[in-house]
């Protein structure tokens, strides 16, 4: 029996302490958070969601308990809680609870926390019928501290790298004309492949849902992606790849820039088994991946085309302001205590500031047109947060991708 009650004190020592911190977190950031703006930090304790919210105007955080986490152990991954009946239960769990100490148009910053990582705040319907992103403005951060680091808006001089219309098939013998000189150079220790290839029964890509960008062949409206981006900025600062000349030596290369440029990869995305402890859960693919995958070594050196997110972490990225990872299942992983492990983990560990990531798989024509609505704001000099939303709201209102499996994947995150 003494046993026991040594646990138990032990078990809430560490709640009381882990409780404490989280609302010293919240209490020193709110000495920052703007009129307006709201800072709420959600999370798993003792069997419950809670949120810790905090505005400039009170004294204190308040803490607001959503449901039980067992509530939202379903699969809430795929567009189908976005609909409908559906949508309005889950908001129902997880933000109508909070939903009396907002105002509309509060802008609002968030940690996710457990299956909350997976859902799209922003794209959940009230019990009114109206889609949350449409009353409030969402910022998904990474962790607190991202709120209390100032972040400049995108200076019209950012440079654009775009890697899209890759060829997974693409002749060897070209992809080394394309990167020769970068291997003359001997630069072994930037393009070393450090994760062993994986042949394509241990990578999943994803679901298809109408024209997704699942799988690994060739992306028909990527390519003309990268076209129209071309076409909206014709001028200094901006450099594309697609076809053999999109390697992923290339990409390492570039993106070793110090000064600010955003980066586009329109490609495919993988996973890795069921998300295991493994290091080399997920990744994305060049040109010429498609050799790697069905048991073909590239030749001359060349890089395996295939770029695991154990690879990005070690790049040097601390001028990407914007990271587009136009690809399916971006913004999946393993929920940690420090956030989700995954692709998303692995470009902040590389130093990029914000991301673009997707929750499910993409569909090709979508995600093109969302692209160029994102780059066309961007152009125009919108900051990039409202540059994201504005390209939401016109694929919302479009006549082709209206419909939530085409936009409600998009997430933004710092």
């Amino acid at each position: 029996m003494k046993g026991i009650n040594h646990v138990s004190k032990r078990v809430f020592v560490r709640a009381f302490l882990f409780t404490l911190y989280f609302f010293i977190s919240v209490t020193l950031s709110a000495q920052e958070i703007k009129k307006g703006e709201v800072l709420i930090s959600f999370s798993v304790r003792q069997g419950f969601y809670q949120a810790v919210i905090n505005r400039k105007e009170w004294r204190t955080p308040q803490t607001i308990t959503l449901c039980k986490e067992d509530e939202l152990s379903f699969s809430i991954f795929g567009s189908s809680h976005y609909y409908g009946d559906e949508a309005k239960k889950l908001y129902a769990l997880v933000f109508k609870p909070i939903e009396s100490l907002l105002k509309k148009g509060d802008r609002l910053f968030f940690t996710p926390a457990g299956q909350l990582f997976f859902i799209n705040l922003s794209a959940l319907t009230n019990e009114s019928g109206v889609t949350l992103g449409d009353i409030y403005h969402f910022h998904r951060l990474s962790s607190l501290k991202e709120y209390s680091q100032s972040k400049e808006e995108l200076p019209s001089y950012t440079d654009w790298l775009l890697f899209g219309g890759m060829d997974y098939l693409a002749d060897p013998d070209l992809m080394f004309s394309s990167v020769r000189i970068l291997h003359i150079h001997n630069m072994e220790n930037l393009f070393k492949d450090l994760v062993p290839s994986e042949s394509k029964d241990k990578l999943y890509f994803g679901m298809a849902e109408d024209g997704s960008r699942a799988g690994y062949d060739n992306l028909p409206h990527s390519r003309d992606e990268i076209k129209d981006l071309w076409d909206l900025r014709r001028r200094f600062g901006i450099r594309y790849y697609t076809g053999y000349k999109a390697c992923e030596e290339q990409f390492r290369f570039e993106v070793r820039r110090t000064n600010p440029y955003v980066v586009l990869l329109s490609t495919h995305g993988f996973t890795y088994g069921d998300y295991s402890n493994n290091e080399s859960a997920c990744g994305l693919l060049f040109s010429g991946a498609g050799h790697t995958i069905e048991g073909r070594k590239l030749p001359y050196g060349l890089n395996d085309g295939i770029l695991y997110a154990q690879e990005i972490e070690k790049l040097d990225m601390k001028g990407a302001t914007l990271v587009v990872l136009a690809a399916c299942n971006t913004g999946l992983g393993i929920v940690t205590q420090d956030g989700i492990k995954g692709l998303q983990s692995a470009f902040k560990k590389a130093g990029a500031e914000t991301l673009v990531l997707t929750l499910w798989s993409v569909n090709d024509r979508a995600t093109a047109a969302f692209s160029k609505h994102l780059f066309t704001y961007l152009e125009k000099g919108k900051e990039k947060h409202e540059a994201f939303e504005l390209a939401i709201r016109d694929l919302k209102r479009s006549q082709y991708f209206h419909d939530p499996v085409y936009w409600a994947p998009f997430i933004m995150l710092d």
